[in-house]
């Protein structure tokens, strides 16, 4: 089977043909399928401790976040390491447990060299990563109303072809790899424990992503020690961040803006076109290894 899951994941990444901000995301993601096949190894990194916790959903903001927190030396778990390091397993489980001590995540995020977390999954953990780390500062990334952020979700990753979805991760090749099927469940465990419902089409549901929206909002704000936290709209820019921070000399250059509604759903468009893909290109290579033997005989 573990040479099976290899020989689906050579050819998943035989299919990456992309440009631009796609082709940045198969480099990535061929990364993680080289790690994934132990053709290569992460550098080791020196542990530490998390001091800034991401409280925020997805669609806040949140990968501009991880962009500006490095600029300022932080280096940001996002959902995106967790895609990277295939991480799915090790989260479910968690999720599986009592959910009561943030100390095996926080484990996890320091062990890999990572102070700060950002976006899902993590931030559906706050609580726990909080009190684990007492000190720990939580940035709440919003849009302007829960509206505009419902908007944003179901254009992307809250759309028809999001990451679970029919038209993604649940298809071939990825389903027949253990590290994509356990990510694709920790996003419905994710959205589940929400209380964020999908309706026929594929697609969130707009009543039940506002709701979610607005009490996970209060609830992070009737939490956290007001000292603690900062409500953040990327719309704010430097400022506010860099003060919350105590950085002394905050950056000239313009607040990042990264993973825009454009790019993300580009995104999961070319994962629907390596799903539609792979079995083409399978049937292809078989015949051509057919004809080669043919002619060989």
């Amino acid at each position: 089977m573990a040479l099976l899951q290899r020989l689906i994941l050579v050819a998943f990444a035989s299919t990456c043909v992309a440009s631009g901000t796609i082709f940045q995301r198969v480099q990535r993601m061929t990364k993680a399928v080289s790690r994934e096949l132990g053709l290569v190894k992460d550098a080791e990194v020196e542990p530490q401790n998390l001091m800034v916790v991401g409280a925020g959903f997805g669609r806040t903001g949140t990968d501009s976040l991880r962009e500006a927190l490095r600029i300022i030396g932080y280096r940001s778990y996002h959902m995106e390491e967790a895609f990277k390091a295939f991480h799915g397993g090790a989260i479910n489980e968690y999720m599986r447990g009592p959910m009561t001590d943030g100390a095996e995540l926080a484990d996890l995020l320091g062990s890999n060299g990572f102070n700060a977390t950002v976006d899902w999954p993590m931030g559906l953990f706050y609580k726990q990563l909080l009190a684990h780390n007492t000190s720990a500062r939580v940035i709440l990334t919003v849009r302007d109303s829960a509206e505009a952020w419902t908007e944003s979700f179901r254009a992307t990753i809250g759309s028809a072809i999001r990451v679970p979805g029919p038209r993604n991760m649940a298809r071939a090749p990825f389903r027949f790899v253990a590290g994509f099927r356990d990510l694709t469940a920790m996003a419905s465990e994710i959205y589940q424990r929400l209380g964020i419902e999908f309706g026929e089409d594929g697609a969130a549901t707009v009543e039940s992503s506002t709701r979610a929206y607005e009490a996970w909002r209060l609830e992070v704000e009737r939490t956290v020690p007001p000292d603690q936290l900062l409500v953040f709209n990327a719309k704010q820019g430097w400022a506010p961040l860099c003060e919350f921070l105590d950085v002394a000399d905050c950056p000239k250059e313009p607040y990042p803006r990264i993973n825009s509604k454009e790019q993300t759903i580009q995104g999961f468009e070319f994962a629907c076109l390596v799903a539609d893909a792979f079995y083409p290109t399978v049937a292809v290579l078989a015949a051509t290894i057919a004809l080669v033997l043919a002619r060989c005989r």
